[in-house]
């Protein structure tokens, strides 16, 4: 409840309020599971993401307690990277060494579960998002027309995600010979898409609040960098689940790269339409593969 209240100004009065509820989450959910669990299944994998929490805390606390903006965003960047590359490794610590976090005692289903409802939260932030933006429009012809656009949009980014990989999840880590790594992995895969969808939201607000209006550089990091990222996070998700990539996300991500220069001189609307062609492309290129053919496997790559 505290971070809901504090996230709306994060990085504005309540940067302290969000900081230092931030780490006393991350402290106290390590020290309470540590407790009620009487230090099992590791009682060292505590101590390693507390030392790892240790190191983060600073940055976020002192972060919040500036009243510089700038020092605060690079401050919190170096917390955020600390974090996640303490994830990411094991937590390695001194004397301890490094250890991931194991998911025998976790039914895979159960964990893939946990994945699609982080991204089906995203998608449904993103819906709200929109639904917000045109509300508050003037519901001009041409901010109707963003507004369903917009839908469009969320809707493929729903049917790539879930096409396949994204609904094999539970077989994949079931199917895995090193299932802490490949649990692992897919939470990095989730982030990237989860940002990506984030982002996403932002160009869609964008282009449904200034359908025809000038269209800045900067406007082009969320209404094309956002499908971009999710689908680099998607290519990776499929990875860990078959050990492949499609060539549809492939030629996906270089159109994307190719909008870029080519959006520069269009509108919003323009832009935002052909990031959404290619979502389509893709995802009927993945309805075409998979048509009268057997259900594909899951095949982790380790």
């Amino acid at each position: 409840m505290t971070m809901a209240v504090a996230v709306p100004d994060g990085f504005g009065a309540r940067a302290s309020l969000f900081a230092i509820t931030l780490v006393t989450l991350q402290v106290g959910r390590v020290v309470y599971f540590h407790i009620a669990g009487h230090g099992r299944p590791d009682p060292q994998q505590s101590i390693r993401i507390m030392f790892w929490f240790g190191l983060s805390a600073p940055f976020w606390i002192v972060g919040g307690l500036v009243n510089d903006g700038d020092v605060r965003g690079w401050l919190w960047a170096v917390a955020v990277l600390v974090d996640y590359t303490g994830s990411y490794l094991g937590w390695p610590t001194p004397r301890l060494g490094a250890q991931r976090l194991g998911v025998q005692g976790i039914a895979a289903e159960h964990l893939a579960e946990r994945y699609q409802q982080f991204l089906l939260i995203a998608l449904g932030e993103a819906i709200f998002v929109i639904g917000l933006a045109f509300s508050g429009s003037g519901f001009h012809a041409e901010q109707t027309a963003a507004f369903v656009l917009a839908l469009a949009t969320t809707v493929l980014l729903w049917r790539i995600y879930f096409h396949l990989a994204g609904g094999t999840l539970g077989a994949a880590v079931g199917n895995s010979g090193d299932p802490a790594r490949l649990a692992t992995d897919m939470a990095f895969a989730h982030l990237a898409m989860i940002a990506g969808i984030v982002l996403t939201g932002v160009g869609m607000e964008l282009y449904i609040t200034e359908p025809f209006g000038p269209l800045p550089a900067t406007w082009l990091i969320p209404i094309i960098g956002g499908p971009a990222l999710f689908l680099a996070g998607r290519s990776a998700l499929e990875y860990q689940v078959f050990a492949r990539i499609s060539r549809s996300r492939i030629v996906g991500l270089l159109a994307l790269a190719l909008l870029v220069p080519a959006t520069l001189p269009l509108r919003p609307l323009t832009a935002g339409t052909a990031a959404t062609l290619v979502l389509l492309g893709v995802a009927g290129a993945d309805s075409r593969h998979s048509r009268h053919r057997p259900r594909e496997m899951a095949r982790p790559p380790f």
